[in-house]
């Protein structure tokens, strides 16, 4: 539901009926699980996950001025102008259901986090593929014009743009299909057939690509502070690659077709939280003509809290012989202060990974 009120909201009237509101909340009632939204006139239906045994919360950052949302249902409907920087709670209910809360805020709530920038563990090891003499990525390259599009660019960063912008536009996202491979030619092979697949699938698609052109680059899990409460709508996946010719890693989103850029460079995701969160004149460098930069920001930002990538990051590896690090395949860098979380959207354990405050284990060169 995120992505697509995200989509609203760039797209940028109204419509409606009946209110019930009692101090700044609203009362939708439902007889499915169904609901239709409006922003600013854009309308998208959306599912919503009520259940019968507890009420759950889901907050929507929206950056719109003025921001006029329509919220309705078959049996009930409710429209409300929301001024910036301020949030309306919707209580969504259904006969014999507990309510859902919506709660749409025309704004970023702002949240400074630190990290570790002086300890290192040298017991960390890492693997990025050297996209040489690997049979997988040959045959990647051999099946898909990523050396043409590659071809073409002046510079590592134009490289990445391009597969980027190229990724980004083989299929439109679908966040509940989940494929039976994990893997780039799987997952394109299935694309040409007319599937369509989620946030993960762009990111393993771009890395692999950028992995075969000499890039070393690694699939990035991104999630909320709150990714362990909540039950849905907790993760986003994008990826990193390190630029050799800047020395540094940086954040790509192929979802969205987005690199985030600031003060003259392009930015890891840990740089990306901090220039938001320091309101930082901010650009993101795109192809993509329907993404808004401040909807993005503000859409992207409640995910920069959590960050997770694999040790082994080389393609088509078999599983057990994958580096490993205590019987952990994953690395999360973690807020100092924070919580460390052990199991996602209540029913998934996290516990495939080790933990670190370290911005300096996170962000250590591959090379």
């Amino acid at each position: 539901m995120r992505k697509i009120i995200l989509t609203l909201s760039i797209i940028i009237s109204a419509i409606s009926h009946s209110i019930a509101q009692t101090n700044d909340i609203a009362i939708l009632r439902t007889s499915t699980e169904k609901i239709r939204v409006s922003v600013n006139g854009a309308i998208s239906e959306e599912e919503i996950p009520l259940s019968e045994y507890q009420n759950d919360t889901l907050r929507i950052p929206i950056i719109v001025n003025p921001l006029n949302f329509t919220i309705y249902s078959d049996i009930d409907s409710i429209k409300t102008q929301i001024p910036i920087n301020t949030e309306f709670t919707f209580r969504i209910q259904k006969k014999d259901m507990y309510p859902f809360v919506l709660i749409i805020r025309n704004g970023i709530e702002i949240e400074q986090i630190n990290f570790d920038s002086i300890n290192k563990n040298t017991d960390l090891h890492f693997a990025y593929e050297s996209g040489l003499n690997n049979s997988y990525l040959e045959k990647l390259k051999a099946n898909y014009p990523i050396d043409s599009i590659a071809s073409t660019a002046k510079n590592d960063l134009e490289k990445v743009k391009a597969i980027a912008s190229w990724v980004h536009g083989l299929w439109e996202h679908d966040g509940y299909n989940t494929p039976k491979q994990n893997d780039a030619l799987y997952i394109l092979n299935e694309v040409k057939a007319g599937q369509r697949f989620r946030c993960v699938e762009y990111g393993i698609v771009t890395t692999a690509c950028l992995n075969a052109i000499g890039l070393p680059s690694r699939t990035l899990s991104l999630k909320t502070k709150n990714a362990e409460s909540t039950p849905s709508g907790a993760g986003h996946v994008v990826m990193e690659v390190f630029l050799k010719d800047m020395n540094k890693w940086i954040m790509v989103d192929p979802q969205w077709d987005a690199i985030p850029w600031s003060k003259g460079k392009p930015l890891n995701a840990v740089e990306f939280q901090k220039a938001i969160t320091d309101k930082c004149d901010i650009e993101i460098l795109t192809n993509n003509k329907e993404l808004n930069k401040y909807q993005y920001e503000a859409w992207i930002y409640s995910y920069l809290y959590y960050f997770s990538y694999k040790f082994d990051n080389r393609e088509n590896i078999p599983k057990d012989k994958r580096i490993t690090i205590n019987d952990k395949s994953e690395l999360m860098l973690v807020p100092k202060g924070a919580k460390k979380p052990t199991i996602f959207q209540r029913k998934f354990p996290i516990d495939y990974c080790l933990y670190t405050n370290s911005i300096l284990d996170f962000y250590r060169s591959p090379i």
